[in-house]
């Protein structure tokens, strides 16, 4: 999803998933994902993510960058969707989550001011 001189896609497989009309991207149970971020600005920019209603790391992106995020900061392990109810998700312990945030991958953006 583009807003403005910011994007936040899903990939797979080191592919872009196709995101649907109304902004949804369609995994599979099981599915590894990747998130990017684009600033495609003249200045740089914060950049807050949160995945599952739950903040996984800010990152600084310069004008024009690009990045591919594989996993939180805090861990080493990749993204992975699991299928609400599954015996995976009791594993993963999404059962704390509230039902409105399971699945939901979201950045804030914020730029920086420019220089006076």
């Amino acid at each position: 999803m583009r807003i403005g001189t910011y994007e936040l896609t899903i990939g797979t497989n080191g592919m872009l998933t196709p995101e649907s009309s109304d902004g949804y991207v369609h995994l599979q149970h099981g599915q590894v994902y990747a998130v990017s971020l684009r600033n495609a600005g003249y200045n740089r920019c914060e950049a807050e993510l949160h995945v599952d209603g739950k903040i996984v790391g800010t990152w600084v992106l310069n004008p024009y960058q690009h990045v591919m995020l594989e996993h939180p900061v805090s861990d080493q392990g990749k993204w992975t969707f699991f299928k609400q109810g599954s015996p995976e998700a009791d594993k993963a312990q999404l059962g704390g989550i509230p039902a409105d945030s399971l699945g939901l991958v979201q950045c804030r953006f914020t730029p920086e001011k420019p220089k006076s």
